[in-house]
């Protein structure tokens, strides 16, 4: 059996701030957004968000808010999608 491993790190831009080997799924519900990235961005506006993610060791953690319709650029394309921020200190 020959199985392929696509690798998911692309280069990516969130509002003109390049992200170079990000990992990003157009088809998850969910993509993460680490607090201090937001603020190299321009700290563009959350949302209040009810959600909470379960890690791989199944610890359940809050998100801060919701960043919510950010342009991303994909590699030439652009499309909107939403971020979960996280603070990721201590992790």
């Amino acid at each position: 059996m020959n199985i392929k491993y696509k690798d998911p790190k692309v280069d990516l831009v969130i509002s003109d701030y390049e992200v170079p080997d990000a990992i990003f799924d157009l088809e998850s519900q969910v993509n993460i957004l680490p607090k201090v990235m937001r603020q190299a961005i321009g700290a563009p506006r959350l949302v209040p968000t009810s959600n909470y993610l379960k890690l791989v060791d199944q610890k359940l953690v809050e998100p801060i808010r919701l960043l919510q319709g950010a342009t991303v650029d994909l590699q030439g394309v652009q499309v909107k999608s939403n971020f979960e921020v996280l603070d990721l200190q201590g992790f």
